[in-house]
Parts: C-alpha cells; structure tokens; sequence
C-alpha cells in the first residue's frame, strides 16, 4: 500500500458524499470526506491520532443502500447455516430491509435462524421501530451508538417515547474507547442505569474499557 493510504474491508466509496464526517478507532479519530476519485476516498483530519489495524469506522451520515454484509460475514453466516446456529446477530443495521434481506439469505441456505439486529447507527434510531419488528430480539451497542449521534443523546433517543413498545431482546453496554477510557467507562455506558430502567432491559453485558477499567464494580453495582 502506499502511504498515506489506509486499507479498508468494506468499500463505501459509492455511498459516501463530500462534506460526511468518519469516525476511526472508536471515534477517538475525525476525519471528514472531501471527495471521491476511482475508488479513494480522501479525507481531511478533524481529530487526529494513532490509527492502528482492525479499527472500526463509524458513518453516521451515510445510508449503505442495504449492502452491510463482507464477504467474511457471508462466510461466516454459511458457516453457521450448515451447524444449525440457533441465532445470528446483524451489525450496523440501518433499516428493516438490511434484516430482510438476512432473513431472505437465510432462507436460501435452509436455516430458520433467529435475527438479532444490532443497533449501533444513527440511521437506526430513525427506523427503530420497523427494525424491532422485522428482528427477533434487538441488542442496543450504545458505545458505538454515543459515536454516531452524541453521549448525551443514547438514553434520549432510546429511553420514554424514544422507542417502540416493547423493546425485544437484550441491551449491550458497548466499548467505545474515547477521552472517558482513562476514567474506567466507556462512552454512552455512565448513563447505563438510567437507559436499562427505562428500556426494561432483558440483559446487560459490560465489556470494553467499561469491564476492564478501574471502575468496573460501579458498573456492575
């Protein structure tokens, strides 16, 4: 690779715009897109730092048109299949359709896996309730969620009148590294509490710097 090029395993050069905003490594990095050229996407540094490989990305701007899956993913959902998995989960979700069309691959590899759509986007909140319908259960990734809206907005958007009734399936305390990790907790987690009380949460994991800091008992108690 060349340098200043940064490898990525999903290309979005096709869904993104000039003017979007990308978040690196947890969104402990900035950046935002000035344009696209035979496939590159370049970018202007907003908040920088040390990139590392295996780092997430976060688009809270961009619609992906459905096309969420990697071919490891496709890989691995076969894998599944053909072990009579019992449940899949389905990242960044954005719309009902992303979990349709899981249900319709599904179908063709003969499995009546259970959906778990993952609601980690901002896109997501905005079709929460058809995607609660469209799943079987619905786990809540608030860390990556605190990225894509604002800390301050996750128990906002998902506590009263902010979500569908019921809510399925099972909460998760996400691990977003962020300027709170020298604190112990992960951001969107400090409000946990308060959003598993109003959500009536079935299930809560803590993990990240959240399970590992220094103040993981808080957490738990």
């Amino acid at each position: 690779y060349k340098p200043g090029l940064v490898p990525i395993q999903y290309d979005f050069s096709t869904h993104v715009k000039p003017g979007q905003p990308m978040f690196l490594r947890d969104g402990m990095m900035e950046v935002a897109i000035e344009s696209v050229k035979k496939g590159v996407i370049h970018t202007k540094v907003v908040r920088p730092g040390v990139l590392f490989t295996k780092q997430g990305i976060n688009l809270p701007d961009t619609g992906l048109g459905g096309q969420i899956l990697t071919d490891k993913d496709i890989a691995d959902l076969e894998f599944a299949a053909s072990h009579d998995a019992d449940y899949v989960a389905l990242s960044f979700v954005q719309s009902a359709s992303d979990i349709e069309g899981l249900r319709e691959r599904l179908a063709k590899l003969g499995s009546d896996m259970k959906i778990i759509a993952k609601v980690e986007t901002k896109l997501a909140v905005d079709n929460l309730e058809d995607i609660v319908k469209a799943s079987d259960a619905v786990m809540v990734a608030r860390g990556d969620l605190a990225i894509e809206t604002q800390p301050e907005q996750v128990p906002v958007e998902l506590g009263p009148g902010g979500e569908p009734e019921p809510l399925v399936g099972w909460e998760a305390l996400g691990g977003a590294r962020t300027l709170l990790e020298r604190l112990g907790v992960a951001l969107g987690d400090g409000d946990e509490p308060l959003g598993c009380h109003w959500a009536r949460t079935d299930r809560v994991a803590v993990w990240g710097c959240s399970a590992n800091g220094d103040v993981w008992m808080w957490m738990v108690t």
